[in-house]
């Protein structure tokens, strides 16, 4: 079993914020794909900024973290 996370990303354009919540096994890869436009289709054509990471010990654990409060 491998590690995960999930995070929260944020970008603010022509004054109005977004956030998106994921969750990914390589925080720095994730990102970059974000800000690549090759991210989930809600994030493309936005600059997006890592606003708060959590590690989870298995990937399961982060896919359900990201449906929970």
């Amino acid at each position: 079993m491998s590690v995960g996370f999930v995070y929260v990303i944020g970008s603010v354009r022509a004054g109005e914020r977004r956030t998106y919540v994921g969750w990914c096994v390589d925080l720095a890869a994730r990102l970059a794909r974000h800000n690549a436009g090759r991210g989930a289709r809600s994030t493309r054509g936005r600059v997006w900024s890592l606003l708060y990471a959590e590690r989870c010990p298995t990937r399961r654990e982060a896919m359900s973290r990201e449906w929970s409060p």
